[in-house]
């Protein structure tokens, strides 16, 4: 598998910044009650949510991934999935750009990375199914590093053959990148169109790569869908070709198809 790299900018999760300016400092809130009178902690059956000035690391819910350098603001643990995301801020980019260099030499790797002026993001798998994501905003100073147990988009924790069972078509499309999974079959129509099965598919990296897809230009004639079984999208870009990725989430391997075909000569 290998690193894709794009220079593109990356709004930092609004979802927590909005948790963290509607919460007071110190509070924690549980997201499956109803609201609590100001200074109380409420117990969730999900999902607790920490926001206050220089919190501690959560040691016991972020895996292997060491501590980081900077404030950390909140923190969200979600235990019925094994989920948990920190938001810190006054992080140096230095420090940041250190801190995805630690997570590959802990086996976070083979998934997304990005970097430009304005931000930093990698996400990476281990072998055994834990997945982690950081994401870092340079003139901020300020992002958010995730951990899953690799339940939670119904993969497995334990340890998988990732290796593929053929090449990705580099050169085939500019502008569609290889998806992050295990190649399964490549099949070519004349070169009029490509196809690629691939399983063990992460639900948050693909989709983050339907994002690369339309920061890549596929903006045209879009036909996206979702539901709880599946995701599928479909567009075109600039010079007429066509795209299609559609994951289908089954429990313990999602599966994939990239589909890419040029226009008609």
């Amino acid at each position: 598998m290998k690193t894709i790299r794009y220079f593109v900018t990356v709004v930092i999760i609004v979802c927590m910044a909005f948790m963290m300016t509607a919460c007071g400092s110190g509070s924690k809130i549980d997201e499956n009650s109803e609201a609590q009178s100001q200074g109380n902690a409420a117990q969730s059956t999900n999902s607790d949510l920490d926001v206050g000035e220089n919190l501690k690391w959560p040691t016991d819910s972020m895996g292997n991934l060491p501590g980081l350098k900077g404030k950390i603001s909140a923190v969200l643990k979600d235990d019925s999935t094994g989920q948990c995301t920190v938001a810190f801020s006054e992080m140096a980019k230095e420090d940041a750009q250190a801190y995805i260099a630690e997570m590959k030499k802990r086996g976070y790797t083979g998934e997304l990375s990005v970097a430009d002026e304005e931000s930093l993001i990698h996400s990476g798998k281990a072998a055994n199914g834990s997945t982690a994501v950081f994401t870092y905003n340079v003139t901020a100073k300020e992002g958010t590093i995730s951990f899953g147990t690799g339940d939670a988009s119904g993969q497995s924790a334990t340890a998988v053959d990732m290796t593929d069972a053929a090449s990705w078509p580099e050169n085939y499309m500019e502008g569609v990148p290889e998806l992050v999974g295990r190649i399964v079959d490549v099949v070519n129509d004349n070169n009029k169109s490509v196809t690629v099965s691939l399983e063990h598919v992460d639900k948050a990296i693909f989709e983050d790569y339907i994002k690369l897809l339309k920061l890549n230009g596929f903006t045209k004639d879009v036909d996206e869908s979702t539901s709880v079984s599946s995701s599928d999208f479909r567009a075109y870009n600039a010079k007429g070709e066509w795209a299609n990725a559609c994951l289908n989430i089954v429990e313990g391997n999602n599966t994939a198809t990239i589909t890419m075909e040029k226009p008609a000569q």
